[in-house]
């Protein structure tokens, strides 16, 4: 869903972004925190791009 759906490479750049965010934040939070900012990473996107990164626009 981050990536857009139906865009192979949105979801590629979507893992590797996910990814980095959670390992960098292990940095400043403790660690049990890491998936909660995956996950508020993932609303954040969904509510600024409703279809994702690399998705089609779904309000025209």
């Amino acid at each position: 869903m981050l990536g857009g759906l139906g865009s192979i490479y949105g979801v590629g750049l979507a893992a590797l972004i996910v990814a980095a965010v959670e390992q960098f934040s292990v940095l400043i939070l403790p660690t049990y925190l890491t998936t909660t900012v995956g996950f508020a990473l993932l609303v954040l996107v969904l509510v600024l791009r409703p279809g994702g990164l690399f998705g089609h626009r779904v309000l025209s």
